[in-house]
């Protein structure tokens, strides 16, 4: 991965270019793949606020990103995504902020066995200073995902559009210089046509050294298409 970066003033662009070639001795149980990936970032900085836009388009393969939703690998195959997205935070206050980022991805596959999506999603983010160490941040969100099909047929549509809406409380703790503790809680519910309410969290423990950095996580969420996932 290479990773370009140009400062002007109170703005910054970042370009990033990349791949990644996986060669198996099982083609059957793992393919044969070259994985390319680009993105753009440019963002601008006041005094008290935050503007980025990005852009990005990159392929991975779905045993890597499903095992990461679910924990699972149900079929091999290579994932492309593209997605372009804003963000804008600006300082309320010298110990409270907030965040607003809207985004749209397409997802497509190389195989028929799996359908590709569009989804687009919005998030507001209010977050507040809790003591020197501490700090709270309320989280909501929404996203609707449409799949690829035949809209014609009497239902399909509904059955292609999928919804999801949450509401998440999460706090993170400074416990020293190199060590911070985070956990969440919340819920998220999807939309038809099963419409049902999800708890979802994490709770992750990190440290950042010098020449040595880990992170121990649990968390439990929900994937693209509203199914449960925990890990």
């Amino acid at each position: 991965q290479y990773m370009l970066q140009m400062v002007n003033g109170a703005s910054r662009t970042e370009l990033t270019l990349g791949g990644q070639i996986e060669r198996s001795s099982d083609t059957a149980l793992s393919a044969n793949r070259s994985l390319p990936s680009v993105g753009v970032l440019w963002e601008n900085r006041g005094p008290t606020r935050v503007i980025g836009l990005r852009a990005s388009l990159a392929e991975e393969s779905t045993r890597e990103v499903e095992f990461a939703d679910f924990g699972r690998v149900v079929l091999d195959s290579t994932q492309r995504t593209g997605s372009i997205g804003a963000t804008w935070t600006t300082e309320l206050t010298s110990s409270t902020d907030a965040e607003f980022a809207l985004s749209h991805a397409r997802v497509a596959y190389d195989v028929p066995l799996l359908r590709d999506y569009d989804e687009t999603s919005a998030s507001a983010r209010y977050r507040w200073q809790h003591g020197a160490n501490g700090r709270y941040a309320l989280t909501a969100s929404t996203a609707r995902q449409r799949r690829d099909g035949d809209d014609r047929i009497g239902g399909a549509e509904e059955r292609n559009r999928i919804s999801r809406h949450g509401l998440v409380l999460g706090y993170e703790l400074q416990l020293s210089e190199l060590v911070t503790l985070a956990a969440s809680a919340g819920a998220m519910r999807t939309g038809s046509p099963d419409s049902r309410t999800h708890a979802v969290g994490s709770l992750r423990l990190a440290r950042e050294g010098e020449r040595f950095a880990y992170t121990l996580e649990w968390g439990r969420d929900l994937s693209a298409d509203g199914s449960a996932r925990g890990y």
